[in-house]
């Protein structure tokens, strides 16, 4: 804004030049006027630009701080998906939100006391959908390249087909007969976690850390396990397409 008060000062000066040489300076009266008249109109509009973002700021804010107490509301659903929801819309239109966003989701999963699976369902597909929607940005490229951090998750039964939770961090999760048919759990350290009965048909698992986990009875036809180590696993009753050490390499 320094320009426009060197303008405004500039323009005071010509005015107080023609005020003493009024005579034969009546058109360098009338342009100094016009540069007045520019300067305060554009002064104007950028306050009111000024006014408006910070309006939005408000607006935006009330609207997250909203969106967290909702989904703080154990045991009523509906009021949870709408702050779920909410927060979502933040997160893909406003990347300085969308870090503390994804992190607030984990936590919210991994916490959740009273909600039921399908808010939890919720919550991890939003993460899915706007984890990555920044993803080219420098800031947003190194967290995500941290892993997501789900560690204890509680998700017995979930519906988590196509699920992006590519890196994510699953220590000691509970996924007893969930469904992660098609989802994308590269990288991902899967540790001391619990795959009885569960459907991976489809999934890529390429890379990711196996160990400790419940494999009774799950479904690992068609799934991606370039890079896996099967070592000290228990694979009985589970469902595979091949050898196990074809996929250690």
């Amino acid at each position: 804004m320094e320009f426009l008060n060197d303008i405004w000062d500039s323009t005071i000066a010509a005015l107080k030049f023609v005020e003493r040489h009024h005579e034969g300076g009546r058109s360098l009266g009338l342009v100094a006027a016009a540069v007045v008249g520019f300067t305060i109109a554009f002064k104007r509009n950028a306050i009111a630009d000024k006014q408006a973002k910070i309006a939005a700021d408000n607006h935006l804010a009330e609207t997250y701080t909203k969106a967290i107490d909702q989904i703080g509301e154990d045991g009523k659903e509906a009021i949870q998906l709408g702050g779920l929801y909410a927060l979502e819309k933040i997160a893909r239109n406003n990347e300085e939100y969308q870090g503390q966003i994804m992190d607030v989701l984990s936590g919210f999963v991994r916490l959740r006391k009273g909600s039921g699976v399908i808010i939890a369902e919720t919550a991890l597909a939003i993460i899915g959908k706007t984890r990555f929607q920044f993803e080219n940005t420098p800031d947003r490229k190194n967290e995500n390249e941290k892993g997501l951090d789900l560690s204890g998750l509680d998700l017995q039964g979930a519906q988590l087909q196509g699920a992006q939770l590519q890196g994510a961090i699953l220590f000691g999760a509970n996924l007893q007969g969930a469904n992660l048919q098609d989802a994308n759990l590269h990288t991902a350290k899967i540790q001391d976690a619990d795959l009885q009965e569960a459907s991976l048909q489809g999934a890529d698992l390429s890379g990711a850390q196996l160990e400790g986990i419940n494999f009774l009875k799950t479904n690992l036809q068609k799934a991606n396990l370039k890079g896996v180590n099967f070592t000290d696993v228990d694979l009985k009753e589970t469902q595979l397409d091949l050898p196990p050490k074809k996929w250690t390499h």
